[in-house]
Protein backbone atom coordinates (compact mmCIF):
# COMPACT_ATOMS: atom_id res chain seq x y z
CA UNK A 1 0.00 0.00 0.00
CA UNK A 2 2.93 2.67 0.79
CA UNK A 3 4.23 1.77 -2.38
CA UNK A 4 1.27 2.38 -4.26
CA UNK A 5 0.64 5.82 -2.51
CA UNK A 6 4.16 6.46 -3.17
CA UNK A 7 3.53 6.00 -6.92
CA UNK A 8 0.43 8.19 -6.75
CA UNK A 9 2.89 10.98 -5.84
CA UNK A 10 5.16 10.32 -8.62
CA UNK A 11 7.69 8.64 -6.11
CA UNK A 12 9.01 5.52 -6.14
CA UNK A 13 9.80 3.81 -9.43
CA UNK A 14 6.30 5.22 -10.96
CA UNK A 15 6.12 7.76 -13.81
CA UNK A 16 7.48 11.12 -12.86
CA UNK A 17 5.37 13.73 -13.51
CA UNK A 18 6.67 16.42 -15.76
CA UNK A 19 6.40 19.97 -15.18
CA UNK A 20 4.89 22.15 -17.92
CA UNK A 21 5.98 25.07 -18.52
CA UNK A 22 3.74 27.78 -17.94
CA UNK A 23 2.94 30.13 -20.98
CA UNK A 24 1.81 33.54 -19.57
CA UNK A 25 -0.36 35.69 -21.66
CA UNK A 26 2.21 37.46 -22.87
CA UNK A 27 4.03 35.15 -24.14
CA UNK A 28 0.87 33.97 -26.10
CA UNK A 29 0.35 37.42 -27.47
CA UNK A 30 4.28 37.02 -28.71
CA UNK A 31 3.45 34.22 -30.12
CA UNK A 32 -0.08 35.10 -31.92
CA UNK A 33 1.56 38.52 -33.40
CA UNK A 34 4.83 36.28 -34.66
CA UNK A 35 2.15 34.27 -36.66
CA UNK A 36 -0.11 37.17 -37.59
CA UNK A 37 2.72 38.60 -38.89
CA UNK A 38 4.13 35.63 -41.03
CA UNK A 39 0.59 35.49 -42.65
CA UNK A 40 0.59 39.01 -43.65
CA UNK A 41 4.01 38.71 -45.40
CA UNK A 42 3.08 35.64 -47.51
CA UNK A 43 -0.16 37.66 -48.08
CA UNK A 44 2.01 40.80 -49.58
CA UNK A 45 4.01 38.33 -51.86
CA UNK A 46 0.41 37.02 -53.32
CA UNK A 47 -0.70 40.37 -53.80
CA UNK A 48 2.16 41.30 -55.70
CA UNK A 49 1.07 38.49 -58.23
CA UNK A 50 -2.51 39.71 -58.19
CA UNK A 51 -1.63 43.19 -58.80
CA UNK A 52 0.88 42.08 -62.00
CA UNK A 53 -2.43 39.91 -63.24
CA UNK A 54 -4.97 42.71 -62.70
CA UNK A 55 -2.64 45.12 -64.48
CA UNK A 56 -2.39 42.89 -67.43
CA UNK A 57 -6.08 42.24 -67.22
CA UNK A 58 -7.05 45.56 -67.09
CA UNK A 59 -5.27 46.79 -70.13
CA UNK A 60 -7.06 43.97 -72.24
CA UNK A 61 -10.31 45.61 -70.94
CA UNK A 62 -8.97 49.36 -72.19
CA UNK A 63 -7.84 47.62 -75.30
CA UNK A 64 -11.81 46.16 -76.28
CA UNK A 65 -12.95 49.78 -75.32
CA UNK A 66 -14.33 48.56 -71.97
CA UNK A 67 -13.03 51.38 -69.63
CA UNK A 68 -15.58 51.19 -66.96
CA UNK A 69 -14.82 47.36 -66.29
CA UNK A 70 -10.94 48.06 -66.40
CA UNK A 71 -10.83 50.90 -63.07
CA UNK A 72 -13.25 48.25 -61.81
CA UNK A 73 -9.96 45.89 -61.54
CA UNK A 74 -7.86 49.21 -60.75
CA UNK A 75 -9.64 50.23 -58.14
CA UNK A 76 -9.58 46.39 -56.68
CA UNK A 77 -5.79 46.42 -56.88
CA UNK A 78 -5.63 49.62 -54.88
CA UNK A 79 -7.89 48.59 -52.37
CA UNK A 80 -6.04 45.45 -51.65
CA UNK A 81 -3.14 46.94 -51.70
CA UNK A 82 -4.04 49.66 -49.06
CA UNK A 83 -5.95 46.95 -46.63
CA UNK A 84 -2.95 45.21 -46.61
CA UNK A 85 -0.73 48.02 -45.75
CA UNK A 86 -3.37 49.28 -42.54
CA UNK A 87 -2.79 45.51 -41.47
CA UNK A 88 0.58 45.83 -41.32
CA UNK A 89 0.49 49.47 -39.46
CA UNK A 90 -2.06 47.52 -37.10
CA UNK A 91 0.41 44.91 -36.29
CA UNK A 92 3.17 47.45 -35.96
CA UNK A 93 1.75 49.10 -33.54
CA UNK A 94 1.26 45.69 -31.02
CA UNK A 95 4.66 45.33 -31.87
CA UNK A 96 5.42 48.75 -30.44
CA UNK A 97 3.00 47.85 -27.84
CA UNK A 98 5.06 45.02 -26.88
CA UNK A 99 8.24 46.14 -26.57
CA UNK A 100 7.93 49.62 -25.07
CA UNK A 101 4.92 48.94 -22.25
CA UNK A 102 4.59 47.28 -19.16
CA UNK A 103 2.64 44.01 -19.80
CA UNK A 104 0.58 44.21 -16.36
CA UNK A 105 -0.62 48.09 -17.01
CA UNK A 106 -1.75 47.47 -21.06
CA UNK A 107 -2.70 44.02 -21.68
CA UNK A 108 -6.18 45.09 -22.42
CA UNK A 109 -5.08 47.00 -25.29
CA UNK A 110 -2.08 44.79 -26.96
CA UNK A 111 -4.76 42.49 -27.09
CA UNK A 112 -6.68 44.35 -28.37
CA UNK A 113 -4.44 45.80 -31.16
CA UNK A 114 -3.80 42.36 -31.75
CA UNK A 115 -7.16 41.58 -32.30
CA UNK A 116 -8.01 44.22 -34.94
CA UNK A 117 -4.97 43.03 -36.77
CA UNK A 118 -6.28 39.64 -37.16
CA UNK A 119 -9.37 40.48 -38.20
CA UNK A 120 -7.87 42.82 -40.67
CA UNK A 121 -5.75 39.86 -41.63
CA UNK A 122 -9.02 37.44 -42.48
CA UNK A 123 -11.07 40.09 -43.95
CA UNK A 124 -8.12 40.33 -46.91
CA UNK A 125 -8.18 36.71 -47.22
CA UNK A 126 -11.91 36.54 -47.53
CA UNK A 127 -12.50 39.40 -49.76
CA UNK A 128 -12.49 39.63 -52.92
CA UNK A 129 -10.31 36.44 -54.15
CA UNK A 130 -8.55 36.36 -57.23
CA UNK A 131 -10.98 33.70 -58.64
CA UNK A 132 -14.07 35.81 -58.40
CA UNK A 133 -12.29 38.84 -59.87
CA UNK A 134 -11.74 36.89 -62.85
CA UNK A 135 -15.17 36.81 -63.58
CA UNK A 136 -14.90 40.49 -63.94
CA UNK A 137 -13.61 39.76 -67.62
CA UNK A 138 -16.84 38.23 -69.27
CA UNK A 139 -19.40 40.36 -70.15
CA UNK A 140 -22.22 38.68 -68.74
CA UNK A 141 -25.00 39.27 -66.03
CA UNK A 142 -23.06 37.39 -63.36
CA UNK A 143 -20.28 40.03 -63.87
CA UNK A 144 -22.21 43.08 -63.75
CA UNK A 145 -23.85 41.77 -60.49
CA UNK A 146 -20.18 41.26 -58.99
CA UNK A 147 -19.10 44.64 -60.01
CA UNK A 148 -22.03 46.00 -58.32
CA UNK A 149 -21.34 44.13 -55.23
CA UNK A 150 -17.21 45.22 -55.26
CA UNK A 151 -18.14 48.99 -55.55
CA UNK A 152 -20.15 48.22 -52.25
CA UNK A 153 -17.76 46.64 -50.36
CA UNK A 154 -15.10 49.14 -51.51
CA UNK A 155 -17.31 52.51 -51.33
CA UNK A 156 -16.81 52.59 -47.32
CA UNK A 157 -13.15 52.52 -47.37
CA UNK A 158 -13.07 54.50 -50.54
CA UNK A 159 -12.27 58.58 -50.82
CA UNK A 160 -11.93 61.16 -53.18
CA UNK A 161 -8.40 61.13 -52.66
CA UNK A 162 -8.27 57.10 -53.78
CA UNK A 163 -10.70 58.41 -56.94
CA UNK A 164 -7.92 60.51 -58.51
CA UNK A 165 -5.32 58.33 -57.53
CA UNK A 166 -7.19 55.46 -59.74
CA UNK A 167 -7.77 57.68 -62.68
CA UNK A 168 -4.31 58.66 -62.78
CA UNK A 169 -2.91 55.07 -62.64
CA UNK A 170 -5.57 54.69 -65.64
CA UNK A 171 -4.01 57.57 -67.48
CA UNK A 172 -0.61 56.41 -66.97
CA UNK A 173 -1.83 52.94 -68.13
CA UNK A 174 -3.30 54.58 -71.01
CA UNK A 175 -0.14 56.57 -71.91
CA UNK A 176 2.10 53.40 -71.49
CA UNK A 177 0.08 51.12 -73.27
CA UNK A 178 -0.05 53.85 -76.20
CA UNK A 179 4.07 54.30 -76.20
CA UNK A 180 3.95 50.43 -76.72
CA UNK A 181 1.87 50.11 -79.49
CA UNK A 182 3.54 52.93 -81.02
CA UNK A 183 6.06 51.48 -83.23
CA UNK A 184 3.55 49.30 -84.39
CA UNK A 185 1.50 51.48 -85.46
CA UNK A 186 4.07 53.48 -87.46
CA UNK A 187 5.50 50.64 -89.12
CA UNK A 188 1.93 49.73 -90.71
CA UNK A 189 1.14 53.35 -91.62
CA UNK A 190 4.50 52.96 -93.41
CA UNK A 191 4.18 50.03 -95.34
CA UNK A 192 1.59 51.28 -97.97
CA UNK A 193 3.99 53.83 -98.95
CA UNK A 194 6.81 51.23 -99.18
CA UNK A 195 4.74 49.27 -101.24
CA UNK A 196 3.68 52.11 -103.28
CA UNK A 197 7.51 53.12 -103.63
CA UNK A 198 8.36 49.41 -104.48
CA UNK A 199 5.42 49.66 -107.34
CA UNK A 200 7.33 52.53 -108.81
CA UNK A 201 10.45 52.18 -108.98
CA UNK A 202 9.75 48.42 -110.79
CA UNK A 203 7.47 50.18 -113.06
CA UNK A 204 10.21 52.74 -114.22
CA UNK A 205 12.80 49.83 -114.35
CA UNK A 206 10.25 48.61 -116.67
CA UNK A 207 9.53 51.46 -118.53
CA UNK A 208 13.37 52.16 -119.31
CA UNK A 209 13.73 48.31 -120.53
CA UNK A 210 11.09 48.57 -122.72
CA UNK A 211 13.07 52.00 -124.25
CA UNK A 212 15.95 50.38 -124.58
CA UNK A 213 14.44 47.22 -126.44
CA UNK A 214 12.75 49.65 -128.75
CA UNK A 215 15.98 51.51 -129.57
CA UNK A 216 17.14 48.24 -130.60
CA UNK A 217 14.98 47.36 -132.96
CA UNK A 218 14.37 50.59 -134.53
CA UNK A 219 15.53 51.03 -137.81
CA UNK A 220 18.01 53.54 -138.77
CA UNK A 221 18.03 56.84 -140.63
CA UNK A 222 18.23 57.06 -144.20
CA UNK A 223 21.42 59.50 -143.86
CA UNK A 224 22.78 56.96 -142.09
CA UNK A 225 22.27 53.54 -144.12
CA UNK A 226 24.94 53.15 -147.28
CA UNK A 227 23.37 53.43 -150.59
CA UNK A 228 23.09 49.86 -152.25
CA UNK A 229 25.19 51.24 -155.51
CA UNK A 230 28.18 51.76 -153.21
CA UNK A 231 27.35 48.53 -151.06
CA UNK A 232 27.60 46.54 -154.62
CA UNK A 233 30.75 48.02 -155.62
CA UNK A 234 32.32 47.47 -153.06
CA UNK A 235 31.55 43.39 -152.90
CA UNK A 236 32.69 43.76 -156.57
CA UNK A 237 35.91 45.11 -155.69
Amino acid sequence: MGKSFSRLLGGGNGAKVKNRPHVSDHDKAVLDLKVARDRLKRYQKKLDGEAQMLTTQAQALVKEGRKDRALVLLKIKRFKAEQASKADAQLFTVTELLETVEWEGHQAQVLAALSEGTKALNSLHEAMPIEDVEQLMADTQEALEYEQQVNSIIAGAWSPENEDELLEEFEALQKEMAAEAAPAAAAAAAAPAAVAADAAAEAAAAAAAASAAAAVLRPKPAAQQQPAAAVAAEETE
